[in-house]
């Protein structure tokens, strides 16, 4: 039997919710899970006494027998109905004041948006309702900056603000509490972002390599490789309902596009520079039948330094060019 007051055909629950934990917040399959401990308060005057005849204030009882308000968490993942723990603390003072205490962990939905990984925030929503229409629910937020620093701590995530709004919709109020969380980027940027940064500025020492040595497009295709390894690791750990494209995703295909023309330069330099070799070989010779052999040595050794003083300044160029792209797009995707 609900506790109406005299004159009232409601009644008022005032829900305050305290978080606690983040447990995990799964960016691919779009669930949030939490610990925090949700206390409602609500007046049933059949539970009250005389305080002067009993020297008691407050009383731990079993809920079975009293009314208890059920709440809905509507964007819940899986079932939405706030259920009682096993063993709730449910207290009544002596002026019929009914306090319960529901500590549990929580699964919600919520709908992430990956666009500034991994310095992204995140707002994670409980979107609270009573069952019966006569509940006159009213939320209020409490934080315990002792308690959420010792649960947080080895989370991936950190409470940065907690908000509260009511919403209506066809008549019904809905309770709304935004969690804002911020992702630790740390590991990240020490794991992901480093060593990619590092691989695109080596795409320009290639152009440093004598093309001598044979080992310029080798090395080309091992960052290539490299690259292609960490698009596929950033791929499994993007959510696929991501309303835009994260950067950290355009920032690797830039970089795999910056691979792709150095390479494609590389091969183009090595050919144009074969090709005035073989040419300069076959008038050599011309001139070696023509000529003193002294004077045919002389001129082929100045040929080969006017060509290798070319070859050198367009290295010089490429480099450059190919080093302030690489340290563009890292400016870019950290601002």
């Amino acid at each position: 039997m609900p506790p109406f007051l005299d004159g009232q055909s409601s009644v008022n629950v005032t829900l305050f919710f305290t978080p606690g934990g983040i447990l995990s917040l799964d960016s691919i399959n779009q669930i949030f899970m939490f610990t925090g401990p949700f206390t409602l308060i609500w007046t049933d005057l059949s539970l009250a006494w005389n305080k002067s005849l009993h020297d008691v204030h407050v009383i731990s009882i079993d809920p079975t027998p009293i009314w208890i308000p059920e709440i809905f968490l509507l964007n819940a993942e899986g079932n939405t109905r706030i259920s009682l723990p096993s063993h709730p603390s449910v207290y009544v003072t002596h002026n019929g004041t009914v306090v319960m205490v529901m500590r549990d962990k929580f699964r919600t939905i919520c709908v992430t948006d990956a666009f500034d990984f991994p310095f992204d925030e995140q707002n994670c929503e409980l979107n609270l309702i009573p069952v019966e229409a006569f509940v006159n629910l009213s939320a209020t937020l409490t934080r315990n900056p002792v308690l959420s620093s010792i649960l947080m701590k080895k989370s991936e995530w950190v409470l940065k603000n907690v908000t509260n709004k009511n919403i209506y919709i066809d008549g019904f109020e809905i309770k709304s509490v935004t969690l804002t969380l911020k992702r630790q980027s740390l590991f990240y940027v020490l794991s992901i972002i480093i060593p990619m940064a590092l691989t695109s500025i080596m795409n320009a020492f290639v152009f440093i390599l004598p093309a001598d040595s044979g080992e310029k497009v080798s090395f080309l295709v091992s960052i290539f490789v490299s690259h292609a390894v960490f698009l596929n690791f950033v791929y499994d750990i993007m959510p696929r309902t991501s309303t835009r494209v994260p950067k950290i995703m355009i920032y690797l295909i830039c970089i795999l596009l910056q691979s792709f023309l150095s390479l494609l330069a590389v091969i183009t330099t090595l050919r144009i520079r074969n090709n005035k070799v073989q040419g300069d070989h076959k008038r050599v010779s011309t001139v070696v039948d023509q000529t003193v052999g002294d004077c045919s040595t002389g001129m082929s050794k100045m040929k080969d330094r006017l060509h290798n003083l070319d070859s050198q300044k367009l290295d010089s160029i490429l480099f450059v060019v190919s080093l302030f792209i690489a340290i563009l797009n890292t400016i870019v995707l950290i601002t």
